[in-house]
């Protein structure tokens, strides 16, 4: 009993060899080496880690070519709608639909050119003619000094080469764009054409286990994307007819070019508007300064309208994303992508903003949240 009470007393140090019972207590494995990761996945991890980041090079390297598929894919986007419109109104089946919709876009190009479009040309003539008188008061009614020999002197030491450099320079960058725009509309065609097919390839690059809830989201966004495209849209071509009509009542000369201007400057929010404000006041200057004023109440009021009527009215079942998003999506294009990315910053931020609620707040936070595109299923 003494001995037995001892060895207890001495076990009771954390010393003990052998258990008051007699037995031999039970063995505990090291820690250290076996939980070390192995080579194997040292290596592993290391690979993962390095093509990560040869990937987010190679997508930084080509980010242009990235911008460029994603304007075919909105192209498409409005091909399929048109299409899907002509289904629903006509016997006309899909493969033939999709071309009977892009004849009716170009038909209706082409009415707008042959009636509307030579007036538009004289009208740009007209304001490019008037624009160094508008220049000069201008800057009487500002007090700046010789403005029209600044801007003058601004564009010489932009064009660096001089004129004939520069007009071979602008003559090389539009046949660059009009080659890039028809690769562009080709791409989109032939994503039109075939969505699903195109949709499939892209999964097949995704984990099985992830194909489900991915495929989810991408439809998910494309409805979404093709719900705020169509309300752009509309909201666009009202917003042309109202400043052009409001123009025409102040007396602003050339309304139709300064209303078709606001029209397709209002694919880009919050920054179009005031882009599109500027030749239409400086207008209105060489009016006078009451007529400067009604134009700037009229550019206010028109988005006003379009900002807290029409886009409410339009897009009750598209993502409505915050004007604190909007803006820093196009601050952030801008500053990393350029024009192209001021001009797809807001269609690129409603699809990031589809995936982030699906994938990271409903799926990986678990918040029971609405997901734009997804009460749009048929």
């Amino acid at each position: 009993m003494g001995c037995a009470f001892g060895l207890n007393r001495f076990s009771a140090r954390g010393v003990e060899s052998v258990t008051p019972d007699g037995m031999e207590p039970p063995m505990t494995q090291p820690t250290g080496r076996a939980d070390a990761p192995s080579n194997s996945t040292l290596v592993r991890s290391t690979l993962v880690v390095g093509g990560l980041v040869i990937l987010a090079l190679l997508v930084w390297q080509l980010h242009h070519v990235l911008l460029l598929g994603f304007a075919a894919i909105l192209i498409a986007v409005i091909l399929r709608a048109a299409a899907e419109g002509v289904e629903r109104i006509t016997p006309i089946p899909s493969p033939w639909s999709l071309g009977v919709a892009a004849l009716l876009i170009l038909a209706l190009l082409a009415g707008f050119v042959a009636l509307l479009g030579a007036q538009v040309q004289a009208e740009i003539t007209e304001l490019a003619d008037e624009l160094p008188g508008l220049l000069d008061e201008a800057g009487e009614r500002l007090g700046v000094d010789d403005l029209q020999d600044r801007v003058i002197g601004w564009a010489e030491s932009l064009m660096g080469g001089g004129f004939m450099q520069a007009a071979a320079d602008y003559a090389a960058a539009a046949f660059n764009a009009a080659t890039t725009a028809l690769v562009v509309i080709a791409a989109a065609a032939y994503l039109a054409i075939n969505p699903k097919r195109y949709r499939d390839g892209a999964l097949k690059l995704v984990p099985p286990s992830a194909r489900g809830e991915i495929g989810e989201t991408a439809d998910n966004a494309g409805r979404a994307l093709r719900s705020w495209l169509l309300g752009q849209l509309i909201s666009m071509l009202i917003v042309g007819v109202l400043t052009t009509l409001g123009l025409m009542l102040i007396g602003v000369p050339s309304p139709l070019a300064l209303g078709v201007l606001a029209g397709l400057l209002e694919f880009i929010p919050m920054v179009g508007p005031i882009i599109a404000a500027v030749p239409a006041v400086l207008l209105g200057l060489s009016e006078g300064g009451t007529t400067a004023l009604w134009v700037v109440l009229l550019y206010v009021v028109i988005q006003q309208v379009e900002g807290n009527l029409i886009m409410p009215l339009i897009q009750k079942r598209a993502v409505n994303l915050p004007p604190v998003v909007m803006l820093f999506a196009i601050l952030v294009a801008g500053v990393l992508f350029g024009a192209l990315g001021v001009v797809l910053a807001v269609p690129l931020a409603v699809v990031v903003y589809v995936v982030v609620k699906q994938l990271y707040v409903r799926d990986a936070l678990g918040d029971d949240v609405e997901i734009p595109g997804e009460t749009a299923k048929e």
